[in-house]
């Protein structure tokens, strides 16, 4: 069987008379998980979901997406960075700054949706660009997934990775040689004729890191010339703290 048909098996297992959240960041990743959603049919209700971070935009390529498989779309304005930083770090046995995927399960249950779907995973099966397997699988593990969990958990909806969760649990012969390199091709070719071309050439968006600086960096009193990546830091150092009990520091209006 291959990759993109136990993906389809699965997502319409999980998805079987539920209404569905699809997180859809406008890369080929979640429009994969998109498009097999849309097509299963098995889901009472679906709606697409897409986090914007200050002034940073996808273009509109999300909305492109949803709109070609019919789908009704949300753009969900990340608000109140700093309460959903301190929630989830009071989760997390290190400090976490990628919080955002709390605001889309918030959403997502507030509209009353049973379960979230993303496309997580899919870079760790056919491999990044940028970095190797283990790299991205211990990111993935450490990082990106559980705060996925955590964030579900806050508001009691299910959340699904379906690239994730096919190779952990059923297809360990998915895993390409760890010595390769990448293979997204490989997940374009899968989708050939079923997903628009214009669609498979398509890369996500990621957030900025500049973004957690515009969003907090006021409140705070770091300089706008701070480089991102401590000031992200810094703020996950922040609210973990917070939240652990440790230093008891809010932002200033």
């Amino acid at each position: 069987m291959r990759i993109d048909e136990k993906m389809a098996e699965f997502v319409s297992r999980v998805t079987e008379g539920k209404k569905v959240a699809v997180c859809l960041s406008g890369g080929l990743d979640s429009t994969t998980v998109l498009y097999e959603v849309s097509k299963s049919e098995m889901y009472i209700g679906l709606t697409a979901y897409t986090v914007q971070f200050g002034t940073s935009s996808d273009d509109g390529r999300a909305k492109e997406i949803a709109d070609y498989y019919e789908v009704e779309h949300k753009y969900i304005p990340f608000e109140n960075l700093w309460d959903w930083m301190v929630k989830v770090n009071a989760f997390m046995p290190k400090p976490h700054y990628n919080v955002w995927p709390a605001a889309i399960c918030s959403k997502a249950k507030e509209d009353g949706c049973d379960i979230i779907l993303t496309g997580e995973g899919a870079d760790e099966i056919f491999g990044y660009p940028d970095r190797g397997y283990f790299e991205g699988w211990a990111s993935q593990i450490g990082w990106i997934n559980p705060v996925w969990e955590v964030s579900a958990d806050l508001v009691d909806i299910d959340y699904y990775a379906p690239w994730y969760e096919i190779v952990r649990y059923k297809s360990p012969e998915c895993f390409l040689q760890f010595n390769q390199p990448p293979f997204k091709n490989i997940l374009r070719d899968c989708y050939v004729g079923r997903i628009p071309k214009q669609f498979l050439r398509l890369t996500a968006k990621p957030p900025a890191f500049t973004q957690y600086n515009e969003l907090l960096g006021k409140h705070f009193g770091l300089p706008s010339s701070c480089d991102p990546r401590i000031a992200m830091r810094h703020y996950a150092n922040l609210a973990w703290s917070k939240a652990h009990g440790l230093k008891n520091q809010e932002p200033h209006s």
